[in-house]
């Protein structure tokens, strides 16, 4: 069922692209490029794997760096699945290494999530005051990850919380796992390993959007802090896209986003083959947000129509 979706969606991408036109581009890409670009993408996961390490410590679970570098690339191989729910497999595989119990360590993949998420929502922030689009799902992604903090840091409201659930049949009987969870994510989110850990996550994610800006270069499209600045915005939104959809790897939402997102804005100006105008209505590319990458095409093909 999953391969059936990818080989859809990889459909849709190839005819909205127009595959002669696609093809064509990858012959004509600057290929002397790649060596940046696979270097930005290994410069990124460097520094998640350094705020894995960091996590790590913070709850005193020892490991040596080497069975924890492939736990923590064990846990990349799961990123396809719904949420990247998967990513919970390094937990378990932390348990047969170390016999850290489950629920002490999966705060960190919850935690790794959040300050991720966070740091694309400062990274999209640069695309917001340019482009002025788009504020209203930074802005709730941005309240629902304060909200999650902020209970996890109020001890004497979540305390109060287990308390009451303890009493409950149900969950009285997984209450010692819950308040061990509880506690590791109390240590997790205070303030101080927070901001540490969502500066590691702009460090490590601006390192993705270099590797995606090097790729418009490498498809010809003049170099200038702009687009690198653009290149920002589009890879941060579309990953938060595809992050919020909780489908497989963003399937159909991550790249649908970023197509309709480089139709508007990275290749505006700069592809006089492609049909687009030199200039473009701010507001509709956050509609572009709201469409699977099928629609995305077919609104994009609508627009140009009716102008």
């Amino acid at each position: 069922m999953l391969t059936r979706k990818i080989r859809t969606v990889m459909a849709a991408i190839a005819l909205y692209a127009d595959l002669p036109q696609m093809l064509k581009a990858l012959v004509n890409f600057r290929w002397e490029y790649l060596p940046l670009i696979l270097g930005l993408t290994l410069f990124n996961y460097f520094w998640r794997f350094i705020k894995w390490k960091y996590y790590l410590g913070r709850l005193e679970i020892h490991v040596h760096w080497l069975k924890s570098l492939l736990i923590f690339l064990s846990g990349l191989s799961m990123a396809i699945t719904p949420g990247k729910i998967g990513e919970f497999l390094k937990t378990y595989l932390l348990k047969t290494v170390t016999e850290v119990p489950i629920s002490r360590s999966s705060p960190i993949i919850l935690a790794e999530r959040l300050t991720d998420g966070i740091a694309m929502i400062g990274l999209a922030m640069t695309g917001l005051i340019l482009y002025r689009s788009g504020w209203e799902l930074l802005l709730t992604l941005f309240i629902l990850g304060l909200a999650v903090i902020l209970i996890i840091q109020n001890r004497q409201l979540s305390l109060t919380l287990l308390g009451f659930g303890e009493r409950m049949p149900i969950i009285s009987r997984i209450a010692h796992l819950i308040r061990t969870f509880y506690e590791s994510s109390y240590t997790l989110f205070q303030w101080r390993p927070l901001l540490f850990a969502i500066l590691i996550g702009l460090i490590s994610w601006s390192g993705e959007c270099g590797a995606l800006f090097f790729v418009y270069a490498g498809l010809g499209i003049t170099i200038s802090v702009d687009l690198f600045m653009k290149s920002m915005f589009i890879l941060a939104i579309s990953s938060l896209v595809g992050s919020a959809s909780g489908l497989p790897g963003g399937l159909g939402t991550a790249d649908g986003s970023m197509l309709g997102l480089t139709h508007f804005l990275a290749l505006t100006g700069h592809c006089p083959k492609m049909p687009v105008k030199q200039h473009y209505k701010p507001h509709r590319c956050y509609q572009v947000l709201e469409t699977s990458s099928y629609e995305n095409a077919h609104y994009y093909s609508n627009v140009q129509r009716n102008r």
